[in-house]
């Protein structure tokens, strides 16, 4: 994901005249609309990884009656909300999937 966001190269078209090529080396920034696609693609991720666990009965949610599959999720970006059972072992076992979330999300290479 990195290499893809800032891992470019690009060169300027003036009137047919193409510059050398450069490096990008910013990435992205606030405002960009490639931002909402990346967030939305792991949200989406962490969403899959989440019902795997749920679905393998390391995790579990609290409204069963309510919720379809009983384990609810909101997301923005800045926060995850999650509402699951009181059981000591199935947060711990989020802890840990919250972990290797987030070190498969900042490798770099």
């Amino acid at each position: 994901m990195f290499s893809f966001i800032s891992g470019g190269s690009v060169a300027i078209d003036v009137n047919g005249e193409i510059s050398p090529f450069f490096q990008t080396q910013k990435g992205l920034h606030q405002g960009d609309r490639l931002l909402s696609i990346l967030f939305n693609i792991i949200a989406e991720v962490l969403a899959i990884l989440i019902n795997r666990a749920k679905a393998k009965g390391q995790i579990g949610g609290v409204v069963h009656h309510l919720v379809d599959g009983s384990l609810s999720i909101l997301q923005d970006a800045h926060d995850t909300i999650l509402f699951m059972e009181h059981n000591l072992e199935k947060p711990q076992n989020m802890k840990l999937l919250f972990f290797a979330f987030e070190k498969f999300v900042n490798t770099k290479n």
